[in-house]
């Protein structure tokens, strides 16, 4: 008797984000270096030699990296003329990780800053037009703090 397969593979969510590339390769490379990002999953083209898609662990998290089928109309945002989805990350050390972002070919959209809902946080967008949020939490905030500090930061 063969074993019961779970219906969500172990150690994945609800939901699994799922990036679309031109240069799957590159990406994969990309987001190993940059994001510490552990390969997970491979799934191979019909011709058993190129990557199709790849399923990486960021952190806890996994992220499926698809390459750009323009016939099949699954488009990266290289084809769209911009990301339409942003992917946020949690890190432990913001600092650090946001200058290795850097370093590795990311460019700030909006710089690292101590934000005014308690955390540390700044945009990226990498070499593929995928936008990455990233923070840290640096404080705890009671809902009216929260709410007077939002007054204050959009005070004109």
């Amino acid at each position: 008797m063969s074993k019961k397969v779970s219906p969500i593979p172990k150690g994945y969510r609800t939901v699994t984000p799922v990036i679309v590339v031109r240069g799957i390769q590159d990406a994969i490379e990309f987001y190993q270096g940059c994001f510490d990002a552990e390969p997970s999953q491979q799934i191979l083209s019909p011709d058993g030699l190129t990557v199709a898609a790849a399923t990486l662990k960021i952190g806890n998290s996994f992220v499926r990296v698809m390459e750009e089928s323009l016939e099949n109309k699954i488009l990266s945002p290289s084809a769209l003329g911009g990301a339409a989805a942003s992917l946020h990350l949690y890190i432990n050390d913001i600092d650090t990780f946001w200058k290795q972002a850097l370093d590795c070919g990311a460019r700030p959209i909006t710089a690292l800053q101590d934000a005014y809902w308690g955390e540390r946080h700044g945009i990226v967008v990498d070499p593929f037009g995928h936008h990455w949020s990233m923070a840290s939490k640096i404080e705890n905030l009671s809902k009216d703090e929260l709410v007077a500090r939002a007054k204050e930061a959009f005070a004109c």
